[in-house]
Order: C-alpha cells, then structure tokens, then sequence
C-alpha cells in the first residue's frame, strides 16, 4: 500500500504523521459516498503544537462590542497568539471562540488552561474528544504552570503603555490589545531565532 517503498521509510512515515483514523478491510466496508464525515478530525488542519488559554477582564465595557472579557490563546512553541472577546464567561461562549482558533489556525495538539469551569464543560470536552485534542490543567492557584501568563503579561504591559502614551480611554483596551498582539506576531523574538511567531506558527515568511 506504500508503493513498495523501503521498510525504514514506511516506519519513519508512520512515527511522523497522525494516525487518527482507521479504516477496516471487510467485504462491506467498500468505497461509498458518505453525507457526513466519519471523521471529523482528519478534515480540519492541524497545528503542531500545545496552545494555552486564560481569559482576560477589562475594567470597563469596551468599544465595538461592549466585551468585558476575552480569550487570550498562545502557542507554546510558536509564540503566536490572539485574543477573542466575548459577552460572558460561559462554557457556550468559550467553545465559540476555541472553535473559531480550530476554523483559522488549526487544530492544537494540546489544550492547557487553568481548569475554569467553562474550559472542563461536557461541551467543550465533547468538541476537543472529536477533533482528538488533548487537554490539561494547571494546579490550584499555581498560575505559573499556565504558560500563557507570561505572554499575556507582556502584552498587558504593551498595551498600557501604548493607552498611556497616546492618551486613549479604557475602552479602547481590547482593540489597542488586539494590535499590540498583531505587531508582536510579526516581531522577531530572540528565544525563536530570531524568527517571527508568524512565521513559526505557518512556516513561511510574512511580510
């Protein structure tokens, strides 16, 4: 089935792709057009990497939106993150935007959070079963375990900055936060070699 390739070449080609389906060899199990995925998770692309989740407060309701809270996601590898504002803390809001991460940048290997209840849902749980994502949470009050902390952290030190130095309102936090968090996806970092998370993160050179 491999073309009769070389023995050490098909072992390789197994050690270095995902095996998340599988198909049997019996009579009926022949070729037949399917109305729905039998599975999901080998139609979505995948993203080699753990990310990290935290959510973020803002003191006052934000413009375009009204969000007193978001998403921050992180590539543990990468560097790459983004942020997703939402309307509530919920667990229905929170699949919402890990979806839409899943939609644009690819399904995560991992999932870390630090176990809010809205993160652990049986639906969220039921989604990252599906896509064969796996998931884990950080102890108790241990909030270095949670890798995004430390990203985050700068990000919330850019933007403050950058809303002190213009003058701009609180409500200007999220979309000043969202453009702080464009330019350093497009920043070198020296713990990357000197490489964009961008170019991390998609493999190719950005402009």
């Amino acid at each position: 089935l491999f073309a009769w390739a070389p023995i050490e070449r098909i072992k390789q080609t197994f050690k270095n792709t995902l095996r998340l389906a599988r198909r049997g060899v019996s009579p009926t199990n022949r070729m037949k057009k399917f109305y729905r995925s039998p599975n999901p998770a080998a139609n979505v692309k995948r993203r080699s990497e753990a990310v990290v989740v935290d959510m973020v407060y803002f003191n006052v309701p934000q413009l375009y939106g009204g969000f007193t809270k978001a998403m921050f996601y992180c590539g543990v590898q990468s560097l790459y993150a983004s942020l997703h504002g939402v309307e509530s803390g919920s667990s229905t809001a929170f699949l919402g935007t890990l979806q839409e991460e899943v939609r644009k940048r690819g399904a995560m290997s991992k999932l870390i959070s630090d176990r809010g209840t809205n993160i652990v849902s049986k639906q969220v749980i039921d989604f990252l079963r599906t896509l064969f994502i796996d998931n884990w949470q950080s102890e108790p009050l241990y909030q270095h375990q949670n890798g995004a902390e430390r990203r985050y952290q700068d990000v919330k030190a850019n933007t403050e900055r950058t809303l002190s130095r213009v003058g701009a309102p609180a409500t200007f936090a999220f979309l000043c936060m969202l453009w702080i968090i464009y330019v350093m996806n497009h920043t070198a970092m020296a713990i990357l070699g000197w490489k964009t998370p961008m170019q991390m993160l998609e493999g190719q050179v950005p402009n």
